[in-house]
């Protein structure tokens, strides 16, 4: 039976399984297909994910698989932004769709980041530093607590058979060109806090289409969409501009987050592409300003958009019911037109009024109109 560490805040699956398996004394490749369900892994940084299978080879210590998803990945904030699928969330909860564990713990490609303060800190409360989820996020330029992080010159290639902490590859750290002063406007630090604040946001996911829609109406309020939803592309890249070109740490992160203009921030939203991850943050931030302002506005725009749709589903019940009673009435003055009504006489004067009652209200006509006994004509036209 293993050992089991205690979590601590903002612990990486990654880091947790590494202090595992330093605890226990196993080999890192056997550590990580032991708790990640993978039999024969090749690779550790590459190992497919079975949430269900960590929580339960943990014995549910960590919580149940959402709850490991929510306090040991980057997931469910991948989920709140809209850039993956909610379904896609259950899936993997269940072990059904089991992502590779760089996607776990990087949402993208592999870059170790850290923060000095927050590394002495760990040290001084837990005995050792370990990774933090926000850091490790690819707009993330600067820790949301101290300032500047440092990063791994070294890429996945020595992630494959190595579960690494900090204190193992400090020497390999750089400081980042970008040196973030500790200013509540400034940007990097401001869409830090508000990684910081979506990674703590244990809320329902609003649908990608709400989010997408809320995204469409901040948008909408700059003036850059017309009536009919069309999208001002050269009007939203000067505005961008105007807000962020004088600030040297947007082209950092633009640049870090592989995003090369401001166009790609809305993959996505206004288009079929795939979202860059985690660079809604940047929209947030411009359009909304906070983390609680972003998903009061989905909240709104869920509850407007369910208000919509409940109208439009009385409006339709109420259409049905005219058309049901407009044919129905068809039906009756034929009957009290002729002394000796038949259904074959009721297609033939009002073919529509007959085709719409027998495919929607059959009984009902059934029940005005019956069919004559087999081997009549009627019966044989109508059976």
């Amino acid at each position: 039976m293993l050992l089991l560490p205690e979590r601590y805040p903002d612990e990486s699956i990654y880091s947790l399984m590494a202090r595992i398996a330093r605890v226990n004394g196993i080999s890192h490749i056997e550590i990580t297909g032991l708790l990640l369900g993978e039999a024969c892994p090749t690779s550790i940084i590459g190992c497919p994910v079975n949430i269900k299978h960590f929580s339960e080879m943990t014995r549910g210590l960590y919580g149940s698989p959402i709850e490991v998803l929510c306090n040991l990945t980057v997931i469910p904030t991948l989920v709140h932004l809209g850039e993956i699928e909610r379904s896609l969330l259950t899936e993997i909860e269940l072990g059904d769709l089991r992502p590779e564990l760089a996607r776990m713990i990087f949402g993208t490609e592999c870059h170790w980041q850290l923060c000095k303060e927050c590394v002495a800190r760990d040290v001084e409360q837990y005995g050792v530093a370990y990774w933090h989820r926000t850091h490790q996020l690819p707009t993330s330029v600067c820790c949301p607590e101290h300032g500047a992080l440092i990063r791994c010159s070294s890429g996945r290639r020595r992630l494959h058979d190595h579960l690494f902490l900090p204190y193992e590859i400090i020497d390999e750290l750089e400081v980042q060109d970008v040196q973030v002063p500790i200013e509540h406007d400034n940007l990097s630090l401001g869409i830090s806090i508000l990684a910081s604040d979506a990674f703590a946001d244990l809320s329902e996911p609003e649908s990608s289409d709400v989010i997408q829609n809320t995204f469409k109406a901040g948008l909408n309020r700059m003036d850059l969409l017309t009536r009919q939803g069309k999208f001002y592309l050269s009007d939203y890249v000067d505005k961008f501009w105007m807000e962020f070109n004088e600030d040297n740490s947007m082209l950092a992160l633009m640049q870090q987050a592989n995003v090369s203009s401001p166009k790609q921030l809305l993959f996505g939203i206004t288009d079929g592409y795939a979202s860059r991850p985690f660079s809604r943050f940047v929209l947030i931030y411009w359009l909304f300003g906070t983390w609680a302002a972003f998903k009061d506005q989905c909240r709104w725009k869920s509850v407007l958009d369910e208000s919509i749709k409940v109208e439009l589903e009385i409006k339709n019940d109420f259409l049905a019911e005219i058309t049901l009673q407009k044919h129905r009435q068809v039906c009756l003055d034929y009957k009290v037109s002729q002394i000796k009504p038949t259904r074959s006489g009721f297609q033939r004067v009002s073919y529509r009024a007959f085709r719409w009652l027998q495919r929607n209200d059959s009984r009902w006509l059934d029940e005005e109109l019956p069919l004559l006994p087999k081997g009549k004509k009627q019966g044989e036209l109508f059976d």
